[in-house]
């Protein structure tokens, strides 16, 4: 299947099995709700981190089977959340800057504390040694996979990116921004392609 999901947010070609049929599903179902309790997008995204902090407290008892269960229950219903505050703001009309830059702090403070809590419940050098690297590159990850991700969509709809979006301001806004930047700047071979194209919509499809 091709056609992206109900809500238009994200291009099913490029999400993974989890997000397709778990996350994704389960948060466009809440989306009613949502709407219906007047929820806020950022209000989700605080949500989602009182959900992550759970998860991570859970985890700081890894070693007790039921305590694991629970940080895996409550993961995922973080996760939930973290697809669900999109849908809100994008249904309402209220994506901001600030609210793009919450949801990024809520997703990368919550893995960060996951890991920081294990790191405590192990005690060694050892362990905080790993649970800094996890933090740091996982910041990494997640930001270049959000990055991504919207080439894949602009450039699908034959956009070459020129314009940038909003801002919030502030260092944390450069920092989570700046990381991929990297990328950006070797993916810009492509993007003068497509802004010299005569027919950009047709060779961003193909």
């Amino acid at each position: 299947m091709t056609s992206p999901p109900p809500d238009g947010s994200r291009d099913r070609r490029i999400e993974d099995p989890t997000n397709l049929w778990v996350i994704h599903p389960a948060a466009r179902r809440l989306l009613p709700v949502a709407l219906a309790w007047r929820v806020s997008a950022n209000m989700v995204s605080l949500i989602g981190l009182a959900l992550g902090i759970g998860a991570a407290v859970s985890y700081w008892n890894w070693a007790t089977p039921a305590a694991a269960v629970l940080g895996l229950v409550l993961s995922v219903a973080w996760l939930i959340a973290d697809g669900l505050d999109g849908m809100v703001a994008r249904a309402t009309g209220t994506a901001s800057p600030f609210g793009r830059l919450l949801d990024g702090i809520c997703d990368h403070g919550v893995f960060i504390l996951i890991y920081v809590l294990i790191a405590t419940h192990i005690g060694t050098g050892e362990g905080w040694a790993l649970a800094l690297a996890a933090g740091g590159t996982h910041i990494i990850q997640s930001s270049t996979y959000e990055a991504e991700r919207a080439r894949f969509h602009r450039r699908v709809r034959g956009e070459a990116g020129t314009a940038r979006p909003p801002r919030a301001g502030g260092v944390v806004e450069w920092l989570y921004d700046n990381i991929p930047r990297a990328i950006d700047r070797m993916a810009e071979s492509f993007d003068r392609l497509l802004r010299d194209s005569d027919d950009p919509k047709r060779l961003g499809a193909a």
